[in-house]
């Protein structure tokens, strides 16, 4: 526990100084540093935090409907594993492959319209991606410090769901949804901190996400039934998200 405990303040208080401070902390590795071992798959838990935007200016035909011509801004936090498997980890340069599945959650809500109208927009979905990292092995600490950049593709699967009603009518309520289909080219850079000999790594992250494709079909609906939108929003993903988390070997 104790070992945990340190492996967890050296991530969170020392990273930087260990990757760009004083040359007598962070030492090239010999043939009996602790960077050699047998390393076996590395299973991961981690947290992952990105921002959808929606202008919703959609538009209709029907009778009563009303478009809520707001813009709203999803905060949205996953939940993901994954598998690590490194080649060469003895070496000063290394290959990691990398495997991941998680879930995302989020929500905005607030009003619209000079206050006259409130709104939910939530969004639910899963994903998966596989990538690599190419990694530069440093020891400290008794610590495995491990700098890298990594390329990945996600496919995500996602649902947008508002609901928004006017404050004093809340029975007539506008429901539109959004099933999108994504798939992203990733990219970036982080630090992992490794300790072979408790079995624990721990790491941080910054994302860079291009979008390939993204389909979206809607649905739309109020109390008086389904309605045809004649003009449909898209759903707009901020490029750089913030990730980290932990593993252990098995």
């Amino acid at each position: 526990m104790k070992k945990f405990q340190f492996v967890m303040i050296i991530y969170f208080l020392f990273g930087s100084s260990m990757v760009f401070g004083d040359e007598q902390i962070l030492e090239t590795y010999t043939d009996d540093s602790i960077l050699q071992y047998d390393q076996s798959l590395i299973f991961t838990f981690g947290y992952k935090n990105g921002v959808a935007n929606i202008d919703h200016k959609e538009q209709s035909s029907s009778s009563g409907f009303v478009s809520l011509n707001q813009e709203t801004k999803i905060s949205k936090n996953s939940l993901e594993i994954g598998i690590i498997k490194e080649f060469l980890n003895k070496q000063t340069f290394s290959f990691s492959a990398i495997a991941n599945f998680g879930f995302e959650k989020g929500q905005d809500q607030g009003e619209a319209q000079n206050n006259t109208y409130e709104f939910t927009d939530k969004v639910s979905g899963s994903f998966y991606s596989l990538g690599g990292s190419l990694n530069y092995n440093r020891e400290a600490f008794m610590l495995k410090v491990q700098p890298f950049v990594y390329l990945s593709m996600t496919r995500a699967n996602s649902k947008y769901l508002l609901n928004y009603s006017k404050k004093t009518g809340p029975e007539n309520s506008t429901s539109i949804q959004y099933d999108n289909e994504l798939q992203q080219t990733n990219t970036g850079v982080g630090l992992r901190f490794i300790d072979p000999e408790v079995k624990l790594m721990s790491y941080f992250k910054v994302n860079y996400s291009l979008n390939s494709s993204s389909q979206s079909n809607a649905t739309s609906s109020t109390n008086l039934g389904e309605i045809a939108l004649s003009n449909q929003s898209s759903v707009a993903y901020r490029p750089i998200s913030i990730s980290l988390g932990f593993g252990f070997f098995f």
